[in-house]
């Protein structure tokens, strides 16, 4: 899985990116990261709803 630069970067694009409400009242508030979105799973440390590899490669090509 990716380096927490790249979390950070595919939560900044991810359109479907979804700040979880344990977060929302955090200094974090405002960051963009998938570790901080709704959708990602912390167990499996994966997107549940797939979005993660789909964004991460928009950036590759940009």
């Amino acid at each position: 899985m990716g380096s927490r630069q790249e979390f950070m970067a595919v939560g900044e694009r991810c359109p479907d990116f979804t700040l979880e409400n344990s977060f929302e009242d955090s200094i974090l508030e405002g960051a963009k990261s998938c570790e901080l979105c709704f959708h990602w799973d912390h167990k499996r440390n994966k997107c549940r709803i797939d979005m993660y590899d789909k964004v991460l490669e928009g950036l590759d090509q940009t």
